[in-house]
């Protein structure tokens, strides 16, 4: 790896994921997980989410997130 440990990268959370169901969010957040552990990527959803975003399921995400890989939004 070219930039090795000192790369950081935030994002890679699909914002429209967030608006279908709590199952299609877990299973995002599980499809990062490899590159959290690896070191140096936060999953971030790095935009405004979308309208149809319930805001029930939007605090899920965030629990979920906090549940896989220990971080704070």
């Amino acid at each position: 790896d070219k930039w090795g440990p000192e790369l950081r990268i935030m994002g890679g959370v699909d914002k429209m994921v967030l608006g279908r169901s709590r199952e299609d969010i877990r299973r995002l957040l599980e499809s990062l997980a490899p590159y959290v552990e690896r070191g140096g990527f936060i999953p971030f959803c790095d935009h405004r989410c979308p309208p149809n975003v319930n805001p029930d399921d939007y605090l899920y995400y965030l629990d979920l997130k906090e549940k896989l890989f220990g971080l704070k939004a």
